[in-house]
């Protein structure tokens, strides 16, 4: 591990240092980490010199690195999770414009898959709108699908992922999400109906059994809600349920009838129930208000009005507090329910002023 560079004034060092050197090495691809290490500047020396021109920053080189990080990065997260990265695309994909040309298509009785993976070999692409029998996709594009405001030449990306399906003999139909909000006297919508309707079947495919070849969606055994299956997260034994209805599958709860719950809270008091089954006195609280257990939400004190004024005066509120096991704010609610003065000098929460000399 390289030894962290003395800080040192840049003007005390600037002679000694080869920027035309740096320069050259710079622009042939070394990061500026390397640059500090290698020469032994700290992160303020090359900010310096940077701001007084001793040498420039390599923008291309620096564009060209972090598009090369992001694409393996991509990659990799893409071929080890697929599923997380289509729950991304899925929330994406369900636009208004989308869900707009989904529901014309259902209404003009076109059948079609949502969301198809048109098994390209090493990609993992999904159809917005998908006619396996007759091979024909239809994509909804947004902005960022094309290069400039007119919305004319579509992206590298977009050629490219076009090009291999169409290579599988998929026919890709391209639609502006601008277009996608009136279907009623559009020629255009009108003929597309029609060109789907006539169009030649080349495949057989099953619409009604067909389920999709990774189950990125499920429902939720519990609830019937739609959810997104985690095994990571699911209890054993139920699997593909929604939070809620996990989270109460693995909550804690007390295995003790209410006969047997009710006789520890009235024996123990709450304080020591919580100790005795280790769990949270507001778990217990819910517990025992779910089953409809009563409880005892203030705690009293059975001593008479004059003892506990008493006690009060003799020992102060907080020994008084600690000698019944409660807090200072519960004995100053019991004693503002009895109706008792409180000692001088004592504020709402029952401490003393701290008067200054």
């Amino acid at each position: 591990m390289n030894a962290k560079p003395e800080r040192q004034q840049l003007s005390k060092i600037v002679k000694n240092i080869p920027w035309k050197q740096i320069q050259e090495e710079h622009d042939a691809g070394m990061t500026l980490k390397d640059i500090r290490n290698k020469y032994g500047l700290t992160i303020a020396n090359v900010a310096t010199a940077l701001k007084l021109n001793y040498f420039c920053r390599n923008l291309t080189v620096i564009k060209n690195n972090a598009k090369h990080r992001a694409s393996k990065q991509m990659k990799k997260f893409w071929s080890d999770t697929p599923e997380i990265g289509r729950e991304r695309i899925i929330r994406a994909q369900n636009s208004v414009p989308c869900k707009n040309v989904k529901k014309f298509l259902k209404d003009n009785n076109i059948l079609f898959v949502e969301e198809y993976n048109p098994n390209v070999p090493d990609r993992h692409f999904h159809i917005d709108i998908a006619l396996p029998d007759k091979k024909i996709a239809i994509e909804i594009n947004g902005r960022w699908h094309y290069t400039d405001s007119t919305c004319k030449q579509f992206t590298e990306y977009h050629i490219q992922r076009k090009k291999l399906i169409e290579q599988l003999g998929w026919i890709v139909i391209d639609i502006r999400t601008n277009i996608c909000f009136n279907f009623i006297n559009k020629p255009y919508w009108q003929q597309l109906v029609n060109d789907l309707s006539t169009s030649e079947t080349k495949t057989n495919f099953d619409y009604i059994s067909y389920t999709p070849q990774n189950l990125y969606h499920t429902f939720c055994k519990g609830c019937g809600k739609r959810t997104s299956p985690n095994k990571n997260t699911q209890p054993k034994g139920y699997e593909f349920s929604c939070k809620k209805c996990a989270g109460l599958k693995r909550r804690k709860t007390i295995n003790l009838s209410n006969e047997e719950l009710k006789d520890l809270y009235d024996t123990l008091g709450m304080g020591q129930l919580s100790k005795h089954l280790n769990l949270s006195q507001s778990f217990i609280r819910r517990i025992m208000k779910e089953r409809q257990i009563p409880f005892k939400k203030n705690r009293e004190i059975d001593i008479s009005n004059a003892q506990l004024q008493n006690m009060r005066h003799d020992k102060g509120m907080p020994h008084t507090a600690k000698f019944f096991g409660i807090s200072i704010d519960v004995l100053t609610r019991i004693v503002d329910k009895r109706g008792l003065d409180r000692p001088h000098g004592l504020g709402n929460n029952g401490h003393r002023y701290k008067h200054n000399k």
